[in-house]
């Protein structure tokens, strides 16, 4: 993938991940430095295939209380542990969305969201291309990761 488009792709998803947790629920992330702040922390994470013209994969890693917070945030304190995997989901779709909806426009291609999932620790480690890593103004720690994307 030629380097502008690249850095095109993660700044536009280091600015997309943290006006949507904002917007939708008022969690603020900011970019972390570096990616080793995950040190032993039990990740959740939501993942997705994206297919069309070009397949690749989008999935969102973070501390189960960074979930609960974003759920609490938008519904209450009464929440099921179903509810905030619903409200992962739901965050994850409109992330996403707004993510291949970009990447469609300045690429020319035709995409949609696939299968959608919500994985509980341990989760399988998958390494993918490109990712951005973020705290929040609770410390916690969360990442956005995407392989395989058009150039």
């Amino acid at each position: 993938m030629e380097e502008t488009r690249r850095q095109w792709i993660k700044t536009m998803a280091e600015r997309m991940v943290c006006e949507i947790a904002r917007n939708m629920s008022g969690v603020h992330l900011a970019t972390a430095v570096t990616q080793d702040l995950k040190g032993n922390k039990q990740l959740a994470g939501v993942y997705a295939q994206v297919g069309g013209d070009y397949t690749f994969q989008v999935q969102f890693l973070a501390e189960e209380n960074l979930f609960v917070r974003l759920a609490k945030n938008l519904m209450g304190d009464d929440l099921t542990p179903e509810d905030v995997q619903d409200y992962a989901v739901e965050f994850f779709n409109t992330l996403c969305g707004r993510f291949v909806s970009e990447i469609i426009n300045e690429t020319h291609i035709k995409a949609r969201l696939l299968s959608i999932r919500y994985e509980l620790p341990p989760l399988k480690e998958e390494i993918l291309e490109e990712t951005v890593a973020f705290t929040s103004e609770m410390n916690e720690y969360a990442v956005f990761a995407w392989a395989s994307l058009p150039v």
